[in-house]
């Protein structure tokens, strides 16, 4: 197992915008959210298998219970975390999901000269959300939370929100989140009508860039469910360690 650590500090950094985030001790994390209601933004992780499986455990069944909400996990798919797996499945969660962790490990340089790549600032800010919220074919009711969480991240310099355009109409999103040494690329999401043309790659190719000028590497996730893991492979990525996401059907 290679040492992930940064990997999980980047997806925590990011997502703490979206959901609070609690660190246990020095190793673990839990994130929730009362709008957002599914186990990425509700989930505990750790950064290295230091931790007692069954006390951990233990503290956040006890601290999503205080928050009244259902706990959830991410936990590496290795041998060092054995151990940790062994105990959610123990205590009746199923592994509801994979989370695939990837990099990219050369250039990256496609593009679809009709998109255009704009940065959102705060004038555009509420565009972004707004496309985000259809790519992902969230609740029209959650747009107000969205807006709020992206008004806040967009002024922070280790984020940069990329809004592609075909024309007129903004039809794609990504957002970078920087910290480390690595570069992270999340909610990589393109509007129903306008998939298939380019427009995730040239989001991700100005990822690439932009990660290529920090001198940092360039990292994404995606779930199993999702089915896009062979359209990143395509493009260069490797994946580089799978998490389980255990739940509990109550």
């Amino acid at each position: 197992m290679g040492d992930h650590r940064e990997f999980e500090l980047n997806e925590a950094g990011w997502w703490s915008y979206w959901a609070q985030l609690e660190w246990v001790g020095t190793e673990g994390y839990i994130l929730y959210s009362n709008e957002f209601h599914e186990p990425l933004f509700n989930h505990a992780g750790v950064l290295l298998p230091n931790l007692d499986p069954k006390v951990f455990v233990l503290h956040v069944e006890e601290f999503y219970s205080g928050v009244g909400l259902p706990a959830s996990f991410m936990v590496e798919d290795s041998v060092d975390y054995h151990e940790l797996n062994q105990t959610l499945s123990s205590k009746g969660y199923e592994k509801a999901d994979t989370l695939s962790v990837m990099m990219l490990d050369g250039p990256l340089n496609r593009v679809n000269s009709d998109v255009r790549v704009l940065v959102a600032d705060r004038a555009l800010a509420d565009v972004w959300s707004e496309v985000y919220v259809s790519a992902f074919d969230e609740d029209p009711s959650l747009l107000g939370s969205v807006k709020r969480i992206v008004s806040t991240a967009v002024g922070n310099p280790n984020v940069r929100l990329l809004l592609g355009v075909i024309g007129d109409t903004p039809c794609g999103v990504t957002a970078l989140f920087t910290h480390n040494g690595y570069t992270g690329a999340y909610c990589v999401g393109t509007l129903r009508g306008q998939r298939r043309v380019g427009v995730a790659t040239t989001l991700l190719s100005y990822a690439a860039r932009y990660a290529e000028n920090l001198n940092t590497k360039l990292i994404l996730q995606t779930f199993t469910a999702d089915n896009v893991e062979g359209f990143y492979k395509k493009l260069g990525f490797r994946k580089t360690y799978t998490k389980n996401v255990w739940v509990k059907h109550l």
